[in-house]
C-alpha cells in the first residue's frame, strides 16, 4: 500500500504557507503583462521578487494579503509586493484584471524619484489598494491592451516615458 501521508501534508501546508513562486521570465525582459479572466480554480497564496500590480476592469473579487482581506472591484488598483504573500480567492463570473509584474533590477533603473520610491519597497505599509476614477480606468485599460506583450515580445511598460509617469501617479 503506498504511503501518501507526505502528499496529504504538503496539501494541507498549501493552505498555510505561501509559496514562493519563481516567474521565470526571460533574462532580456523587464516584467510581463496579461490579461486574466476568471477560470474557476483554486488559486494558492504566494509572493515573489517581482512588483506587481493588478488592476480590476470587470465584475469583483476577495484578495488575501497576509492577515488582511480586500473586497475588490471594477477600478481597483491593487499592489502586491516583493515579500507580501497574496491570494485571490473569490471572484464574480465576469471577473477580469490586468496583471503586470517588474523585476527588482528594472524597478531600481526606473523609479529613481521621490515619487516613484514607494513602487521600491519590498513589503506594504498597508494601503496596497487604490480605486481609480472611471478615465483613469479607461486610461490605463487602453494603455495596458496597446503595450501587451506577444509570445515572444516583452510588454514594454518601461520604454515609454508617459508610461512610467503613468505608474508613478498610480503608486499614491
Amino acid at each position: 500500500m503506498k504511503d501518501n501521508s507526505s502528499r496529504f501534508h504538503r496539501i494541507i501546508l498549501s493552505y498555510f504557507v505561501a509559496l514562493f513562486e519563481k516567474l521565470n521570465l526571460p533574462e532580456s525582459w523587464n516584467g510581463n503583462l496579461w490579461h486574466y479572466r476568471f477560470q474557476n480554480w483554486k488559486h494558492t497564496m504566494h509572493q515573489h521578487v517581482e512588483l506587481e500590480f493588478n488592476l480590476i476592469t470587470q465584475g469583483s473579487g476577495i484578495y488575501l494579503s497576509g492577515q488582511d482581506k480586500y473586497h475588490v472591484r471594477r477600478g481597483d488598483l491593487i499592489w502586491l509586493y516583493p515579500k507580501q504573500q497574496h491570494l485571490l480567492v473569490q471572484e464574480t463570473p465576469d471577473f477580469e484584471m490586468w496583471i503586470a509584474v517588474l523585476k527588482p533590477e528594472t524597478l531600481a533603473r526606473i523609479a529613481t524619484d521621490a515619487n516613484q520610491q514607494p513602487l521600491r519597497r519590498d513589503e506594504s505599509n498597508g494601503g496596497c489598494c487604490r480605486r481609480l476614477t472611471q478615465r483613469q480606468l479607461q486610461r490605463m485599460d487602453t494603455l495596458l491592451g496597446e503595450i501587451l506583450p506577444t509570445k515572444d515580445q516583452p510588454a514594454h511598460i518601461i520604454h515609454h516615458s508617459d508610461d512610467t509617469a503613468s505608474l508613478s501617479e498610480l503608486a499614491h
